[in-house]
């Protein structure tokens, strides 16, 4: 990512600003979360095989596999299974979209962390595009150095 060869020392400097910066963005907020997203991980696997194996079932008129044969379960599973296919499908960010109120305490609190995972996820999308915008100015900037196309200054 990063030319540290530049003969220049304010180049050489400033690419290793955004080096570090890049390196801070990256792993300190991806190391703090690792051992959520291993659960998360975990959990979604585990919810997508047993919601498609659930949803095959009650097409094949056989839903109590899981649960009671109740209507009331029937239609806990079939909300619960919209929420998280919903989320799963769009990704967004506002969690009143979703009805998480049909979802057990732990689904929720998992839930809840994924909403906020993914909008950090967008605010370092974010800060890394522009640390990329600087790193390719400064190479700019550089290139013009090098070959002298460098704009006139208005100064003495």
């Amino acid at each position: 990512m990063c030319d540290i060869m530049d003969p220049t020392p304010k180049v050489r400097l400033a690419y290793f600003h955004i080096c570090f910066a890049w390196f801070i963005v990256s792993t300190v907020q991806g190391q703090a979360r690792i051992n959520d997203s291993r659960a998360i991980e975990g959990f979604l696997k585990n919810y997508q095989n047993q919601a498609s194996k659930l949803f095959y079932n009650y097409k094949e008129n056989s839903w109590n596999y899981q649960f009671g044969p109740t209507s009331q379960n029937k239609k806990l599973m079939d909300a619960s299974k919209e929420t998280w296919d919903k989320f799963l499908a769009e990704g967004l960010i506002n969690s009143s979209r979703y009805d998480t109120s049909v979802m057990s305490e732990r689904d929720q609190r998992i839930f809840k962390l994924l909403l906020d995972i993914d909008f950090a996820a967008q605010k370092n999308e974010v800060k890394l595009k522009r640390i990329y915008e600087l790193l390719e100015k400064m190479k700019s900037e550089s290139s013009k150095v090098k070959t002298g196309t460098e704009p006139p200054s208005n100064g003495p």
